[in-house]
């Protein structure tokens, strides 16, 4: 699955939507990557922050998801919207 229970659950329990990983990605980064577009509606809900420059290469979530086009066409949609 998804996780987007689980991640609506820790949100709601006061998670920080922008809290970066070793490899200095939040969790918009990796949902983007992963082609999650329900997770980036849930995130960018929470105010993740969809301008945030992450990893090494300093992606923004769009970045990531233009890079895994046409399967991430979804996620690109979430990103512009918000």
């Amino acid at each position: 699955g998804d996780n987007v229970g689980a991640a609506v659950a820790l949100l709601l329990h006061g998670l920080d939507v922008n809290a970066r990983s070793d490899a200095l990605r939040a969790p918009i980064h990796e949902a983007a990557l992963h082609g999650q577009s329900r997770m980036l509606a849930v995130l960018c809900a929470a105010r993740a922050d969809v301008r945030a420059r992450g990893g090494s290469a300093r992606l923004t979530p769009l970045d990531c998801a233009l890079a895994n086009l046409p399967s991430s066409t979804d996620c690109v949609r979430v990103l512009v919207a918000n």
